[in-house]
């Protein structure tokens, strides 16, 4: 087991905002998670040692698929998250939930399929997926679904397919 400390997490809603004063360390058993200050990431990331990136999760501005891509470039020379890897796939999940945020808000990545159906790749790098967290039965493709997001269901975090026009939170990420 290894502990993961949450620290600069941030949304811009101020009666959602979790702060790192009275956070606490949880248990992650996915991997050991070295989160630090945001040292070189933009204010409000986390930073995460182990994977070597940092990650905004964005809540209340919703974006369309191929708008929050952009907005993670202009705003922070960022690009919607790749989660390449199951640990990763565990740091956001275990973050989401950790900041209580979950339940009510869908997460865009940059996973999609818009080129090939069903040939998924992560769009920030043009790498196909080399691991996968689908919710059962999905990618379904139905009415014409080729973004990949993080959605809630049950208190768990799964990916889903999704109509790329929809509106929905997304995480910023920047590898170092």
């Amino acid at each position: 087991m290894a502990t993961t400390e949450a620290v600069g997490i941030t949304t811009s809603t101020p009666t959602t905002t979790p702060t790192t004063e009275g956070m606490d360390t949880t248990t992650d058993t996915s991997t050991t998670m070295a989160t630090t200050e945001p040292k070189g990431c933009p204010d409000g990331f986390l930073r995460n040692e182990t994977l070597r990136g940092c990650y905004k999760f964005i809540v209340t501005d919703k974006k369309n698929w191929q708008d929050a891509a952009n907005y993670c470039k202009s705003e922070y020379n960022a690009q919607t998250v790749a989660i390449e890897t199951k640990e990763e796939d565990g740091f956001l999940m275990a973050s989401i939930t950790k900041m209580g945020i979950g339940v009510d808000h869908w997460f865009w990545t940059s996973g999609t399929d818009v080129e090939s159906e069903g040939t998924w790749i992560w769009a920030s790098t043009g790498q196909p997926f080399s691991y996968e967290g689908w919710y059962p039965a999905e990618p379904n493709s139905l009415f014409e679904e080729h973004c990949m997001l993080i959605f809630s269901y049950d208190k768990n975090h799964q990916w889903n397919d999704s109509v790329c026009s929809h509106l929905n939170a997304f995480i910023c990420e920047i590898n170092f």
